[in-house]
């Protein structure tokens, strides 16, 4: 039962607009940083790259009721990710970090389904 059902009121989701952002500023970095170290770290560093945007994409692949509890576990993950890389490209992916939270605590409101 969800919470439109249980009380009428409107059903909140994380806004697919701030996800989206988070997701395409994610790819942007990862491109840049490909561009800047695929010569000296060869094709492996291709692997480490894709898993923050992968991590930014659940969001937005899974269905509207599991997508705040998806979105969430992506905020832990990419935290974790932040800090245990801020020595090297961690940082880089803060920005998208802070569009996902945004995303998660502006929700859109979805009206009550008849």
């Amino acid at each position: 039962m969800t919470d439109a059902d249980a009380s009428g009121r409107a059903e909140l989701s994380p806004h697919l607009g701030w996800l989206l952002a988070a997701l395409l500023l994610a790819a942007l970095v990862s491109l840049g940083l490909l561009a800047a170290f695929l010569g000296r770290e060869g094709p492996g560093v291709v692997v480490v790259l894709l898993v923050p945007v992968l991590l930014l994409a659940a969001p937005l692949l899974t269905q509207t009721p599991a997508r705040r509890m998806v979105a969430v576990t992506a905020v832990l993950l990419l935290t974790a990710g932040v800090v245990v890389g801020a020595a090297s490209i961690g940082l880089y992916y803060l920005p998208s970090l802070v569009l996902l939270v945004v995303g998660i605590l502006r929700p859109s409101r979805r009206s009550p389904r008849a």
